[in-house]
């Protein structure tokens, strides 16, 4: 068919609303006939394999849709020569020109487009859905790109209303939306993705996005060149997210320039103080980095600056993560290459609250359990500062605290462990530690002024004597030891005043490197080291007593070198003091020392003591007690060994002859074993008795026989001579040849005693006991016990057959002609033998043998020390005393017992009289939380074993101090125990138990009830049972025994009656027996009712 060009034609319809027609004048093609209906004009296209169609409709909804396939529009050109043109692949434009006046809503799009897909998917099978989509190629090998942009979008306003947008209206180049409804998850969801590669040559300058505010005549209120809002409630959110591919150079994951950049918590920024500039960084709260982070301009000091309102966030806040390596936090100012002194802070944390808060400038946290570090701190320069003490300009240090308070208690640092202080130090540079320092170095030192300056590292130092707090390098054999020069001390005690040149590292204490030689032999580890008396500044392995160095820690065999020493500069007694395992042994002398130099003013000096401490309890405190030795000295030649006690009074001392003198008594062992019963001391009191040496004891003894006294004699004597008295004043002569000669005694030949002066001239002549004495035979053979007088042989005894003077008694037998026996020394008169008859008793001594049946003699029977045996009873004139058979003592006088004093006195005293036969022990007992137990046999254990184990004992208490009331409780018979109600606590109390005889237990008789009975009743606070005691003025019938009976009606073992209460009668009230008897066993008697 053909149709001329200027004619109109429609198909399905006469008219051009056919459902398809031409207007040739219009140049329009109509297709639909805008019937109203649900058939929408289509055009189907069929691809060349016939199988691919898609359709292309437009519906009543004023939207063309395309159907089954892509629709693709593409331009292009291939030219020789292009032309200056905007080249589009895809453009849509909208243009809307209202002029009607009125308003309306309108939505206005260039170019709107939506992917969308429904349906299932197969197995394995994948879908992309994009809805729009944007790409720019340049495929030219010679284009130079100006720019190329993949998806562009422009709005311009060009409105005069003064409400330029609506209140809820905005302006956006280009707008993306992405809308997730599944139920499902899905791995990735952009709003706008846009990526940049360069996959060969280079991009000066790549943008993957790009976002500008322009300045123009006009203003804006506020311009965000980028502005991301994230309102979802997921798990993880960001704002904006930015990576970058590492690398070392301009590599910004985020870059900001030209303005500040501020974090804030809200859409409403906070108002900072600090970082309001270009370049700065505010954060309004915290901050928290998990890598590395640099901060700092060479030329601002003040880049980096954090504050926080009043809260309890923390204003910076660092975590290192997973950082295995590198450094979290570096602030550091580098070197510019020139002269320039910097003296700006690199960080500074300033704490400016002025109320009584508790406010930290810095707090750095470290809660791992690895060997993380919280804070390190390292200073890198060698420079060598002083700290400033001197003057000089603090530089070159790792750490400096300062205080800019003067006379501040506060502490320039604290180190706290579970919120208490463990580190401190103060304004004044004390430092508190509550344990101990631990570093690299091992031992403390402290910087000494030094005038050598060829001192080096491990030399051996001394104190110099010619200059002030200084030190040297020790001289061969010096021991004014001060250390060794330390090259790594673990602590330093003080800082050099004038600067460190000058000052030298003197480590005092701990493990140091030293200079040591073998010259004094080889060194083991644990030798002592002193100085080398070869080599200067050298130690050496110590010979003897010596001040050292210090212990070795390493061994030295031979020659010089370097070892490790313990140093303790101390001093070293080697040999001398040594511990076997029980006491320290001493091995050389000791001397203590005088106090000070003795001098013109002070010219007596006492030694230093040595003193030997005790401790003894005095109630309720423990208090020393000591003696001490010492030498006194009072003149050039009066010195003397001085013991003193805890007064400082001397007790016994030792002169420079070796004089001992005793400010109390000797008291001698008792055959070898210490006893304190038995002394020895000198009585110098006036009198007769006076000025004599006593004892205590029953008398002196000895291992020899006689008493002696030293008597001159113009004769030569000889042991064993009889003397008698000479021509001269107090003098003897050897006994002449005259038999019955009045005799003095026999020359001692070793006496037991001997009185007088051992001057020349004079022998000890035995006065009493056994000597061995000269005999002769020449009146008849002597037996023991005959008596001897002298003989017709000057100095021999001969047996005595008459009446005469007889010199003593032979205790040896002697049948020869002359000779030496034993003689009991008994200068006496011999009566010449022994009566034949006489009316005498039984008498050994005088060897009368007739008996009688009494003896009555007037005068004194001496008995010569013999014995009267089997004696019944004796008894005094009147009848005044008597000694029973059964022992007993009745006197009508008193029990008088002398008690020798002190002072060698005979002093009399009584003892108390008592109609009750009772035993009385006494101690005293500490109360422990009001309560004190008393075991007899820790006090004497035969006490419980002699009194009654039926009759109750009494107990009389009396505390130290303030207490409640007294009583003993429990008692049995091996004890007490004292109890107070108030439950005093360390107080002593003294207590008496006065329990009955065994053999004598009281009994109760029965009695007459008197008329008018009074019952006088005692009370004291201390004992805890009432005592009840007969009033003088009741009258009893005396008591009498009976022997049981079946009317028996109780047994009495109790002698403590009741104490009787408001209603017991006077007749009720039962009194303690006035009489007691001894009995084997309780004796029964009846009562009355």
């Amino acid at each position: 068919m053909n149709i001329a060009a200027s004619d109109d034609f429609a198909v399905g319809g006469t008219s051009l609303v056919a459902p398809f027609s031409v207007d040739e004048s219009l140049n329009v093609v109509r297709i639909g006939d805008g019937a109203n209906d649900a058939n929408d004009p289509k055009i189907t296209f069929y691809a060349s394999d016939a199988t691919d169609s898609g359709t292309l409709s437009y519906a009543d909804s004023d939207t063309f849709a395309f159907e089954g396939g892509y629709l693709t529009h593409a331009y292009a050109q291939d030219q020789s020569a292009l032309v200056a043109d905007w080249y589009k692949s895809l453009f849509g434009s909208t243009n809307i020109i209202n002029t009607s006046g009125a308003g309306v809503d309108l939505d206005i799009s260039a170019v709107e487009a939506a992917a969308n897909y429904s349906g299932a998917l197969g197995a394995g099978s994948s879908t992309n859905v994009y809805s729009l989509v944007g790409q720019t190629l340049i495929d030219a090998a010679s284009a130079v790109l100006t720019q190329g942009i993949g998806v562009l979008g422009t709005v311009t306003n060009q409105s005069t209303n003064v409400a330029a947008v609506n209140g809820a209206g905005y302006l956006a180049g280009g707008e993306f939306s992405v809308t997730h409804s599944s139920a499902q998850t899905i791995s990735s969801a952009y709003g706008v993705y846009s990526y940049l590669e360069a996959d060969a040559g280079t991009i000066t300058t790549g943008t993957a996005v790009s976002g500008e505010v322009l300045g123009g005549a006009g203003s804006f209120t506020t311009g965000y060149g980028g502005r991301f809002l994230n309102l979802n409630e997921g798990a993880t959110r960001y704002g904006v997210y930015a990576e970058a591919s590492g690398g070392a150079t301009a590599n910004y994951a985020g870059y900001f320039a030209s303005g500040l950049v501020q974090i804030d918590a809200d859409v409403t920024a906070d108002a900072m103080t600090f970082a309001t500039g270009a370049g700065d960084l505010a954060v309004a709260d915290g901050i928290e980095n998990h890598g590395g982070g640099r901060f700092g301009d060479v030329n601002d000091v003040d880049d980096f600056i954090f504050t926080t309102a009043v809260t309890t966030t923390p204003g910076i806040q660092m975590v290192a993560g997973q950082l295995t390596s590198g450094t979290g936090l570096t602030v550091l100012r580098a070197d510019d290459g020139g002269a320039t002194a910097f003296s700006g802070k690199l960080v500074n944390i300033g704490q400016h609250d002025t109320t009584s808060g508790a406010g930290m400038a810095l707090n750095v946290i470290q809660s791992g359990t690895g060997d993380a570090i919280a804070v390190r701190i390292a200073q890198d320069t060698v420079a060598d500062q002083t700290n400033g003490a001197g003057g000089t300009t603090i530089g070159g240090q790792a750490l400096v605290l300062e205080t800019l308070e003067a006379g501040s208690n506060d502490d320039i640092m604290l180190i706290r462990s579970n919120g208490q202080v463990v580190l401190a130090i103060e304004t004044d540079g004390s430092v508190l530690s509550d344990n101990g320092y631990s570093a690299a170095g091992a031992d403390y030192a402290e910087y000494f002024p030094t005038t050598d300056t060829t001192l080096g590292f491990y030399e051996v130092t001394c104190v110099d004597e010619t200059e002030s707090l200084s030190v040297k390098r020790c001289e061969a054999g010096n021991q004014n030891l001060v250390g060794v020069i330390s090259s790594d001390p673990g602590f330093i005690g003080n800082m050099p005043q004038n600067g460190a040149t000058g000052n030298v590292l003197v480590g005092m204490v701990g493990q140091i490197d030293t200079y040591v030689n073998a010259d004094e032999g080889a060194i083991e580890i644990g030798d002592p080291i002193s100085t080398s008396s070869t080599r200067a500044g050298y130690g050496a392995k110590a010979q003897g007593p010596a001040r050292i160095i210090g212990f070795a820690l390493e061994s030295r065999t031979s020659g010089t070198g370097i070892i490790k020493v313990l140093v303790q500069p101390q001093w070293y007694g080697g040999d001398v003091l040594s511990a076997n395992g029980s006491a320290m042994q001493v091995s050389t002398d000791i001397v203590m020392a005088p106090l000070t130099d003795a001098t013109a003013l002070s010219t007596s000096i006492a030694s230093h003591g040595l003193s030997f401490r005790g401790s003894v309890w005095m109630g309720s405190a423990a208090v020393d007690r000591q003696m001490s030795i010492e030498t006194s000295v009072s003149a050039t030649d009066d010195y003397r060994l001085s013991v003193q006690n805890s007064d400082g009074n001397e007790v016994v001392a030792i002169s420079d002859d070796g004089d001992l003198v005793l400010t109390g008594k000797l008291y001698p062992s008792d055959r070898g074993a210490a006893q304190q019963n038995r002394y020895m001391y000198y009585d110098g009191s006036a009198g007769p008795g006076g000025d004599f040496m006593r004892t205590n004891a029953s008398g002196w003894a000895t291992g020899s026989y006689d008493f002696a006294e030293m008597f001159p004699s113009p004769d030569a004597l000889s042991p064993g001579e009889v003397v008698v008295f000479g021509d001269a004043k107090e003098a003897v002569k050897r006994s002449p040849s005259t038999p019955y000669f009045q005799a003095a005694g026999v020359v001692s030949t070793r006496p037991g005693f001997l009185a007088g002066e051992n001057v020349s001239g004079s022998y000890p002549i035995a006065l009493a006991g056994r000597v061995p004495t000269y005999v002769s035979g020449e009146n008849g053979a002597i037996a023991i016990g005959d008596p001897l007088t002298t003989s017709t042989r000057p100095g021999y005894a001969m047996k005595a057959t008459e009446a005469g003077p007889i010199i003593g008694y032979a205790t040896e037998s002697f049948a020869g002609t002359t000779g030496s026996i034993i003689v009991y020394i008994n200068v006496s008169y011999f009566d010449g033998g022994p009566t034949a008859e006489g009316p005498a008793a039984e008498n050994t001594v005088s060897e009368l043998a007739i008996n009688a049946s009494a003896f009555d003699l007037s005068g004194t029977i001496n008995l010569n020390g013999g014995n009267i045996l089997s004696v019944a009873s004796l008894e005094g004139i009147g009848n005044n005393w008597r000694l029973e058979e059964d022992g007993d003592f009745v006197t009508h006088g008193r029990l008088v017992q002398l008690i020798q004093s002190f002072q060698g006195e005979d002093v009399e005293t009584y003892a108390s009289a008592s109609r009750q036969m009772t035993i009385e022990l006494t101690g005293t007992s500490m109360l422990e939380s009001g309560t004190a137990v008393v075991r007899f046999d820790e006090i004497d254990p035969l006490f419980n074993d002699i009194i009654s184990p039926t009759a109750p004992y009494r107990v009389f208490l009396t505390p130290y101090a303030a207490t409640g009331a007294l009583y003993a409780a429990e008692r049995t018979g091996s004890g007490f125990v004292i109890r107070d109600v108030g439950g005093a606590n360390e107080v002593m109390v003294d207590w008496m138990v006065v329990a009955v005889h065994k053999d004598y237990e009281m009994i109760e008789v029965e009695r007459e009830t008197p008329s008018t009975p009074q019952v006088e009743i005692v009370i004291e606070d201390t004992v805890s049972e009432p005592v009840v005691t007969p009033s003088q003025e009741s009258e009893f019938p005396e008591a009498t025994l009976n022997e049981p009976s079946e009317e028996v009606s109780e047994v009495v073992e109790d002698a403590l009656p009741t104490m009787p209460d408001s209603s017991t009668s006077e007749a009720d009230i039962v009194t303690i027996p006035d009489v007691l008897e001894p009995v084997s066993e309780p004796v029964v008697v009846p009562l009355e009712p």
